[in-house]
């Protein structure tokens, strides 16, 4: 499931590099980022929301996984509005990967929840300073 979700997001960003022949108009532009946005948070809040006593450390890593995927969708249409001040949530979003990749066979969720706390906290500050180049209401 998680290789099937990775492979959709990287298959949209080439098919969107491949496209990027027609430029889009700054307002399709901001359409695009805001709705990249919400489905980031959304993705976000969805990981956030995982109760330790009951998500399995699956749910944890495929959570991961979308957060990943629409991140890199939000990073791509950023980049048409030429803003490139992304890379603080894109360290964030690759440690808290990693912080969950890196999670021995057999760790408990609370494990994961004390290994990603700090990156989440990171995250939680990046995306603040991200919703703040772009107007989403």
């Amino acid at each position: 499931m998680a290789t099937i979700r990775r492979g959709a997001g990287v298959a949209f960003v080439v098919a969107m590099a491949l496209v990027g022949c027609t430029t889009p108009t700054q307002s399709e532009a901001q359409a695009s980022v805001c709705d990249a946005r919400a489905q980031f948070q959304a993705d976000l809040d969805a990981f956030r929301d995982l109760d330790p006593e009951t998500a399995s450390i699956d749910d944890f890593r495929q959570a991961v996984v979308r957060v990943r995927d629409s991140f890199a969708e939000l990073r791509f249409y950023r980049s048409e509005l030429g803003e490139q001040n992304v890379d603080a949530v894109q360290q964030a979003v690759d440690g808290m990967a990693t912080a969950v990749d890196d999670l021995p066979e057999g760790a408990s969720v609370s494990d994961a929840v004390a290994a990603v706390r700090t990156q989440r906290e990171e995250l939680d500050a990046a995306v603040a300073d991200l919703g703040s180049a772009v107007d989403c209401d």
